[in-house]
């Protein structure tokens, strides 16, 4: 009796702990199934919904953990590193992401890059609403929303649209005509970008220039264009000057690309009358005579190198001109004469020639006044005769020092 009395206490207590054990699992495989954020790479994509879509775009349009780590990706997540977004979102930087949600974030951009494509993920939970604040409701302001959709783009008719979708290219080529060409007109006569590396064509477009009229365009910083538009802005700036010419675009795109647009849009801003780059012009044509004209032509006509002899079109030409001068072109002939970057000219050198640059095309500096320059006259006469009196002076040395030992002995 007492044996049998003992079998079933043992055995009750062995289904009091097995329901121990096995009431939790199925509580959190509940939870689980009700609460998908649980998983941290579904909780990242859900944070990348609410947060990062309204600048990037979809993520397969952003790539944003392309080539990183994971350490780098949280650094450029959270604020830590500056080469990462414009907004700092970790909490302990003034943002909205804790440590555990930037974790999430960087989870989810890294899997999606492992697998290459989209990931296979549950339904996502709506994102929040913020709720107004009493100063807001009071005033009757709207709160601006901390989740704001992608905007939507205006409606194009379908053989346009799909145009766009399909071609990158094309893609990059009407949002330069949509943002760009009220200022830089044809991308064939501005050359913005020049001579200049991605990254700094990309962060001129984010952030506008300090200085001049060119605001800042991307959407973060009060602009009108998500990250993934600017990217496909500075594609097709890549792809024109790797050609050295406008890329084949789609008729429908090529016809459309200025029709299209708002009528002043059509009317250049006015450009600012003072250049802020103040240099010396008589100087600038001396330099240039001695640098420049060997490939770009006495008067600025154009040889191995391109034509010089033209406008500039843009907001602040005599900014890239000064750029292009000092940096070279990377992969072309053109090298930086710049100092530092192992050229001959100081600051002011390369003032005076962009000084001169800028007003090759109008014609207000005649050879006839640079002749009546006498550095015009010295230099040139140099330049010109440097040969024979380099063999003007062997001669005369090699004279003398025959008649030098012959006096010896």
């Amino acid at each position: 009796m007492m044996r049998a009395l003992a079998r079933l206490l043992v055995i009750m207590l062995l289904v009091i702990v097995l329901l121990a054990l096995v009431t939790p699992i199925d509580a959190r495989a509940q939870d689980a199934s009700a609460d998908p954020l649980v998983d941290p790479i579904v909780h990242g994509a859900w944070l990348y919904a609410g947060n990062c879509v309204r600048c990037h775009g979809a993520y397969a349009e952003a790539r944003l953990g392309e080539d990183k780590t994971d350490k780098t990706l949280k650094a450029e997540i959270s604020g830590e590193s500056r080469r990462g977004c414009a907004i700092d979102w970790s909490v302990a930087r003034g943002g909205s992401l804790t440590v555990k949600a930037i974790n999430a974030l960087a989870a989810f951009m890294l899997a999606w890059e492992e697998q290459g494509g989209d990931l296979a993920l549950p339904p996502l939970p709506p994102q929040p609403t913020p709720t107004p604040s009493p100063a807001t409701a009071a005033s009757g302001a709207a709160a601006p929303a901390a989740n704001a959709s992608t905007p939507t783009p205006t409606s194009l008719p379908p053989d346009l649209q799909l145009a766009l979708e399909s071609n990158p290219l094309a893609h990059g080529a009407w949002l330069y005509a949509q943002n760009c060409y009220r200022c830089h007109r044809d991308y064939a006569i501005g050359r913005m970008g020049l001579g200049l590396e991605r990254d700094r064509i990309e962060r001129t477009i984010q952030g506008g220039k300090t200085g001049s009229n060119m605001p800042a365009f991307a959407l973060n910083r009060g602009g009108p264009l998500r990250s993934i538009d600017i990217k496909l802005i500075v594609n097709y700036i890549e792809a024109f000057e790797q050609l050295g010419a406008a890329p084949a675009l789609p008729d429908v795109v090529q016809q459309t690309m200025v029709q299209s647009l708002d009528p002043a849009m059509l009317t250049p801003i006015a450009l600012p009358t003072a250049s802020l780059v103040q240099g010396d012009a008589t100087r600038g044509a001396l330099l240039y005579r001695a640098y420049c004209a060997t490939c770009h032509g006495a008067s600025g006509q154009g040889g191995s190198g391109p034509v010089l002899a033209r406008s500039w079109p843009g907001v602040r030409p005599d900014l890239m001109l000064r750029a292009v001068v000092a940096q070279g072109v990377p992969g072309a002939a053109m090298r930086g004469w710049a100092q530092a970057h192992g050229g001959p000219l100081d600051e002011a050198m390369l003032d005076d020639v962009v000084a001169y640059l800028s007003i090759l095309p109008s014609g207000v500096f005649t050879m006839q006044q640079m002749r009546q320059s006498t550095a015009f006259v010295l230099t040139d006469a140099i330049l010109r005769n440097w040969l024979g009196v380099t063999l003007l002076v062997v001669v005369v040395g090699g004279i003398g020092g025959a008649l030098w030992r012959r006096r010896q002995h």
